[in-house]
């Protein structure tokens, strides 16, 4: 009588031939890993699809964003030209004043008017005029004399003091003519 049996299988003693449930249970397997490989390759699809149209939408907006602040850059140009023309405008007008102004101050009657009546100026009579006859040639000499004087550099003086002794020079070249 036998009490307890153990059968104990050993690499070599391994049936070879599958049972059929064994057969069944390869298949869902295999089936099962097809099926996990082909789901891990669609989510890796889709999220590859997923970064592309993101970095689709990013490639755009940043085009857009550009191509808007170009234009923002345009307008602002077009309104700093706009607003430096309607300057220069007023600064002609102002122009045109001024000039018209200057034109009606210089007139020889309104001077005329003003040196008579505001600085109460009269014409002198003709035994107040004196006539000064100068000859051209001694001018003509005594101006290059003075162009060469203002053109010598005196040196260890300063601007003031070179300044002040051709002045000197030239108001006494300028006496000894009269």
């Amino acid at each position: 009588m036998e009490v307890a049996r153990e059968v104990i299988y050993y690499p070599e003693e391994v049936n070879s031939k599958p049972l059929k449930s064994d057969k069944r249970k390869l298949q869902k397997n295999k089936k099962r890993k097809k099926l996990q490989q082909q789901n891990k390759e669609m989510q890796k699809k889709y999220r590859q699809e997923k970064l592309f149209f993101c970095a689709m939408i990013l490639m755009i907006s940043v085009i857009s964003l550009g191509l808007l602040l170009r234009y923002v850059m345009i307008t602002e140009a077009r309104h700093d030209i706009h607003q430096l023309n309607a300057t220069i405008m007023d600064l002609k007008n102002d122009e045109r004043t001024l000039r018209i102004e200057v034109e009606s101050l210089a007139r020889s009657n309104r001077v005329e008017f003003e040196a008579t009546e505001r600085l109460e100026m009269i014409y002198p009579d003709t035994r107040e005029i004196n006539y000064i006859q100068v000859d051209s040639d001694e001018v003509n000499r005594i101006a290059n004399h003075l162009e060469r004087l203002d053109n010598r550099e005196i040196p260890n003086q300063g601007f003031l003091e070179k300044a002040n002794e051709n002045l000197r020079q030239w108001f006494s070249r300028v006496e000894a003519l009269f």
